[in-house]
């Protein structure tokens, strides 16, 4: 698998996997607690843009350390 993964790929993955939206329930309790669609949205769009940056900068720091 090594042979086909490079080592900065296996870092953004890792950090797109453990920094993305935790669940639907969890989702489904931000929209309780705020009782708005747009916020709703507004978390589920932070969770996803956020986990998908941190990883491109993952993946372009690993492509220098690495």
């Amino acid at each position: 698998m090594l042979s086909m993964i490079s080592k900065p790929e296996a870092l953004a993955f890792i950090y797109a996997f453990f920094f993305n939206m935790p669940c639907l329930m969890a989702l489904s309790a931000a929209s309780q607690e705020t009782h708005s669609l747009k916020w709703t949205v507004r978390v589920a769009l932070y969770y996803i843009g956020m986990s998908l940056a941190l990883s491109f900068l993952a993946y372009h720091i690993g492509m220098l350390i690495f």
